[in-house]
């Protein structure tokens, strides 16, 4: 059975890496597109900090109030809770693997349970606002007119898996 899953797990990986290096090819060839700014690349402390503190601190998201919040937890949630997956990865080939230094420290597992939740709390009010919200029940006045609705329940079924794991 643990072989299965390791071949099932590693196929699952090849497919991912492949989507992502596609999507990634995407986003550069679009991006290469632009014109090149002057003064772009200037005083990269000061753009780099700027950049960390409005991504972690959600600067723009938080200005819609609860979307915002619970955004930001599922942002947070999300990046942290990558170590489980790193684990549960790891664990496939050898059921005691633990990540080193953190992977048995009790603030860590306490940290990563809260984290959970606190995640799937969020993302749980994500799915109501956007189920409450779709353009059949509001038409053009609900924000996800225009919006691929199965791409965005993908995302949120996702997230809530890797709460859930």
């Amino acid at each position: 059975m643990q072989v299965v899953a390791i071949i099932v797990c590693l196929a699952v990986t090849v497919v991912a890496v492949a989507l992502f290096a596609r999507a990634a090819a995407e986003i550069v060839g679009v991006v290469r597109l632009g014109q090149p700014a002057v003064g772009r690349t200037d005083q990269p402390a000061v753009r780099t900090t700027t950049m960390l503190a409005e991504t972690l601190g959600h600067t723009r998201m938080l200005q819609w109030t609860l979307v915002g919040a619970v955004h930001w937890v599922v942002f947070i949630g999300f990046g942290f809770l990558f170590f489980t997956l790193v684990t549960a990865y790891g664990q496939l080939f050898d059921p005691e693997f633990a990540l080193p230094v953190i992977g048995h420290w009790v603030v860590f597992e306490w940290v990563t349970e809260l984290l959970a939740w606190t995640m799937l709390a969020s993302i749980t009010t994500l799915f109501a606002i956007r189920v409450a919200g779709r353009p059949s029940a509001g038409g053009r006045r609900t924000r996800f007119f225009g919006s691929t609705m199965w791409q965005g329940y993908f995302v949120e079924a996702v997230i809530a898996g890797v709460g859930l794991c």
